[in-house]
């Protein structure tokens, strides 16, 4: 599966649709990301892990980091579609806070 981030810009939120595993490669093009959206006040930043079959270390770090610093994002933030498989692994380092409802 090829790794790509595209973000879309709706009305009141940034979606930012992960494709690929979230990982050494993919990680710090989403930091990147992140922090170019920070500067868009008052938009959800939603980040969407429906295309992300799997999440490693790197990944965490750079979701873990971005909760963390979550008062950069003064719209809020929040993680959209995980599978299973990676909404354990987040609920399990402690980032259910950020799943969209």
């Amino acid at each position: 599966m090829k790794q790509s981030i595209k973000v879309i810009e709706k009305e009141q939120l940034y979606s930012v649709v992960l494709s690929g595993n979230l990982d050494a490669v993919l990680s710090p093009k989403l930091e990147a990301s992140l922090i170019e959206q920070s500067f868009m006040e008052g938009k959800l930043i939603v980040i969407d892990l429906e295309l992300v079959p799997s999440v490693t270390a790197d990944g965490v770090r750079v979701l873990l980091n971005t909760y963390i610093n979550k008062n950069q994002y003064p719209g809020g933030l929040a993680i959209a579609n995980p599978n299973n498989e990676v909404r354990q692994l987040l609920v399990m380092v402690g980032l259910e806070d950020l799943f969209q409802v």
